[in-house]
């Protein structure tokens, strides 16, 4: 049976490491003390399902409260924070313990309100666009789930194969694609630096289009936290001809492994900068992938499944 997001991320997390379903605006409590306002998840990004201490957990960017300057009393901006999601608490009352009334048994008189709600296409043209911008908002941040995030790395993959010349890249599409042997996409950040963390290794096979000549065997690729890739051009290693008594002794004057590197410094440079040439451009895949799942048409077409405000405003 398929699980959803929420109880993947549940079945895959530890006793201390809960999902946290933060909606933008919501209040929440930073490591037990600081107080904030949630933002929104970076969607680009998830911490490893085996990882020791957050399997599965995104980023969260929160806003904390301005607090007073230890010397002038006034109070100082702290900026957006990022924080593993699991660090982060539901504020039930954003007021400190002594700021808080005291408990009354006065009940208030129960008020109705009406509300009349529009499907999509009964609302008027300002009223359409707000409903537009409200749904690729909600597509982007607490609609975002593991189905989007694969599908933009599939994207990638599949750019990333075209580039290189994998078998099989021209034939099936980015859903059907297999992937490239031996090479995968840890992480990728669309947002900012437009830059990917690959980790692998190239070959002849799954490589072909690169500028392989004699003499160079793979080019590694680490992928880094950073979602940046170094990129290592290896030589081909020719194999030693000596004796197998000559452990610890020099090698014998006509051995190959003595010899030359047998690629040029031009050689290597030209290779790894194919590599990273092909790196740097296949972002934009997982760009369009991800503007397609969040762009002004892909809310239209979900805009038909809810209904709004008179001005557009999500109901319920």
């Amino acid at each position: 049976m398929a699980l959803t997001a929420e109880e993947d991320l549940v079945t895959t997390t530890g006793p201390t490491c809960q999902p946290t379903p933060f909606h933008p605006g919501d209040r929440v409590i930073y490591a037990g003390f600081m107080h904030g306002e949630f933002l929104r998840y970076r969607n680009d990004f998830r911490c490893p399902r085996d990882h020791l201490y957050h399997p599965g957990h995104r980023i969260a960017v929160f806003q904390p409260d301005p607090t007073p300057h230890q010397q002038t009393g006034e109070l100082v901006g702290w900026g957006e924070w990022r924080a593993w999601e699991c660090h982060l608490t539901r504020e039930t009352d954003p007021r400190p313990p002594g700021h808080r009334p005291p408990a009354t048994s006065v009940e208030k008189p129960v008020q109705q309100i009406t509300i009349t709600v529009f499907d999509f296409d009964e609302l008027s043209e300002p009223a359409q666009a707000r409903a537009i911008e409200v749904l690729r908002d909600k597509l982007a941040g607490p609609w975002w789930d593991d189905a989007d995030i694969d599908a933009v790395q599939d994207a990638i993959v599949h750019a990333l194969a075209e580039k290189l010349g994998t078998v099989g890249a021209s034939r099936y599409g980015p859903a059907d694609f297999a992937g490239i042997r031996g090479v995968r996409v840890d992480s990728c950040d669309l947002e900012r630096r437009h830059s990917i963390a690959v980790s692998g290794i190239l070959d002849r096979d799954n490589a072909a289009a690169l500028p392989w000549v004699d003499g160079l065997d793979h080019v590694e690729l680490s992928g880094r936290r950073s979602h940046s890739t170094e990129v290592t051009v290896h030589d081909a290693t020719a194999e030693c001809t000596c004796s197998a008594d000559h452990y610890l002794l020099p090698h014998d004057d006509d051995c190959p492994s003595l010899g030359p590197p047998p690629a040029t410094a031009d050689q290597r440079d030209a290779l790894e900068d194919a590599a990273r040439d092909a790196l740097c451009e296949v972002w934009t895949a997982g760009e369009r992938e991800a503007e397609s799942r969040t762009g002004e048409e892909r809310a239209r077409a979900v805009a038909t499944d809810y209904q709004f405000t008179e001005d557009g405003e999500l109901y319920p």
